[in-house]
């Protein structure tokens, strides 16, 4: 008789956990989120998404734990989230399930949550459990067309002191596999007094396939048409050490001279050129602030090194730079400010949206071709940053309780 109870009473449990398993990426699902996976082992519901709906993934973090926390009962002890891009896993956080559901309702702190809760990098266990568990919202095969600007100037002369080319910079982006991406971006001329290219053209067409490697190494294939009128192979390498505060990078390109004219004729040489180099950068988490060497050749063949300090607010980064080379040197500062809008349309097969960045350089002395190099579109690596887990955690403090 007691056999058949608890048999029973086992049976209730686990049809009323999965139960709140089927509610939780039902309305994560709703929500827009993609690449959903659950599962509950020992007390412990495991979750896995990507958001590619809230513009800061912070935000999206904080959707998701509200959502849970709503969703999942006294059933379920604690959680933990696996945070993916282009359904590669690339943060993992945990946290008890009773406090998170205490600060959200503004019950404890944020200080009394943070100290249970943990941020890591290191997904490499955990992603090995969720091997053969359904997907839901697969992100694959939609066309994403984030619009943007660009904005490049130089100085000029007395009767017209600053140079500008300006440009609308359409994109068609999709991602067609686990870390395979396929873009094209078409610079639209608004405005130009600074190039001798003075149409519109094609900007950056490629395919990239980006791996995550063991223990927190990343690895970038991108081949295709880049900025600067490159065309070729570039690969990038980034091995965080300690987390995100320090991490190891190299950089290696082997392109040619090719573009298309205003008559849409193909134009090129076969005459190939290498980049290369290899740095270090060194994070503050306390101020989110990176120190970056680094050593190498670049584009207009110059060996030299750049240093540089960036310091990141969320989705702002402000930074300064300098470069010095066996042909010159340059100072300045950049910056990257997000466009308008917290949230974007939920992905869809099509998906118009604003851009992901607007990113604009100063060179205060010095040569444009000092230490250049071309821009190969949508950067994978760069875009880490935002899931660094002391930029998450921190974050949250400002979103989750609101």
């Amino acid at each position: 008789m007691m056999k058949n109870i608890l048999f029973i009473f086992t049976l209730l449990i686990s049809f009323l956990v999965s139960s709140q398993e089927n509610n939780l990426i039902k309305a994560l699902h709703e929500d827009g989120f993609e690449n959903l996976q659950s599962f509950t082992a020992a007390e412990t519901l495991y979750l896995s998404y990507e958001n590619n709906r809230y513009r800061f993934q912070g935000r999206g973090l904080a959707e998701v734990l509200k959502i849970a926390s709503k969703e999942v009962s006294g059933l379920v002890k604690d959680l933990v989230v696996l945070i993916k891009y282009k359904d590669i896993p690339v943060t993992v956080v945990k946290t008890d399930l009773e406090t998170l559901k205490k600060y959200v309702s503004g019950a404890v702190s944020y200080e009394a949550w943070a100290i249970q809760a943990s941020f890591s990098l290191s997904t490499d266990k955990v992603y090995a459990k969720f091997e053969g568990q359904e997907t839901v919202n697969s992100s694959f095969y939609k066309a994403d067309i984030p619009v943007g600007v660009n904005l490049e100037y130089a100085l000029g002369d007395f009767t017209d002191g600053v140079k500008i080319d300006l440009n609308l910079t359409p994109e068609l982006r999709t991602v067609l596999g686990k870390g395979l991406t396929a873009s094209f971006e078409y610079h639209t001329r608004v405005a130009n007094d600074l190039t001798e290219y003075n149409y519109s053209s094609p900007n950056v067409l490629k395919a990239s396939q980006d791996i995550r490697l063991s223990e927190n190494k990343f690895l970038s294939f991108n081949f295709g048409y880049f900025s600067s009128q490159r065309f070729g192979l570039n690969v990038r390498y980034i091995n965080y050490v300690l987390e995100e505060r320090l991490a190891f990078h190299m950089n290696y390109g082997l392109t040619q001279f090719a573009y298309l004219n205003e008559d849409l004729e193909l134009k090129y040489n076969t005459f190939e050129r290498q980049i290369y180099s290899a740095g270090l950068t060194y994070r503050i988490n306390k101020f989110d602030t990176d120190i970056s060497a680094e050593y190498g050749k670049y584009l207009e063949f110059d060996i030299g090194y750049k240093v540089s300090v960036q310091r990141q607010f969320n989705e702002v980064f402000i930074g300064f730079f300098f470069t010095k080379t066996n042909s010159g040197e340059n100072l300045g500062f950049n910056f990257q400010v997000p466009f308008f809008g917290n949230k974007y349309l939920k992905p869809n097969r099509v998906r118009v949206r604003p851009g992901d960045q607007f990113i604009l350089d100063y060179n205060y002395s010095g040569s444009n071709d000092v230490g250049s190099t071309y821009n190969t579109g949508e950067n994978f690596q760069n875009n880490l940053k935002e899931f660094y887990p002391q930029v998450l955690k921190k974050s949250l403090k400002k979103i989750l309780a609101q």
